[in-house]
C-alpha cells in the first residue's frame, strides 16, 4: 500500500517527507501531552 506524499516541518527547522514509494517502512509514534504512558516514554 503506498499512501500520498506529505511534507511536514520539524521543529528544529529541518523537514521531512512521508509517504510516497520508499525502500524502508516508516514507523510513526504519536504522543499526546496528557496521556501518562505517553510522558513516561519521553522522558
Amino acid at each position: 500500500m503506498q499512501i500520498e506524499p506529505h511534507k511536514f516541518n520539524l521543529l528544529n527547522g529541518n523537514s521531512i517527507t512521508i509517504g510516497g514509494k520508499t525502500e524502508k517502512p516508516i514507523f510513526i509514534n504519536l504522543w499526546f501531552k496528557s496521556c501518562r504512558g505517553c510522558i513516561e516514554e519521553m522522558l
